[in-house]
């Protein structure tokens, strides 16, 4: 009798990323201008290199040992922002490398939404009367990601 035992072709993992898009934050940041107390429109950039909590499902593509696999990988992490604009999804796909059967390393694309000043506002601008806050949009960007995750399932 003959028994061939083959790996899950799908799996789970979850860790941590970067993500290469940059995250912004826009305030009001307050100066003097021709003598007198204004605010202007002012951005933050934060880290391009931010981490990413996310979980991925991998799908193998060949095996080149016991120890080493490729595999095409897809999934969402979270960007947890501290600054005004929020919490975002992030979404990842690309290859993973699976290395003793457990761990799994990606490069692949990053697709975002990061806020962008609107209403034909510009950077450096005195903020007009009656705007309590930055008028903002979310536009998808897109970048590169480099993941490690562990194989949960």
């Amino acid at each position: 009798m003959v028994i061939f035992v083959c790996p899950a072709a799908i799996s789970v993992s979850a860790g941590i990323g970067f993500s290469s898009v940059k995250q912004r934050d826009f305030f009001f940041a307050p100066t003097v201008i021709s003598g007198r107390n204004t605010s202007v429109f002012a951005l933050k950039d934060r880290s391009s290199a931010r981490p990413l909590p996310l979980v991925l499902v991998n799908t193998r593509l060949c095996d080149f040992n016991d120890n080493l696999g490729l595999h095409f990988s897809t999934g969402v992490g979270v960007d947890l922002k501290t600054g005004q604009t929020g919490t975002e999804i992030d979404y990842v796909v690309g290859l993973s490398l699976l290395v003793r059967n457990q761990f799994f390393v990606t490069l692949g694309g990053n697709i975002t939404r990061v806020p962008e000043l609107i209403g034909g506002f510009q950077i450096g601008q005195e903020v007009p009367a009656g705007i309590s806050e930055p008028p903002l949009q979310k536009n998808l960007r897109g970048g590169v990601a480099f993941t490690f995750t562990y194989r949960i399932k």
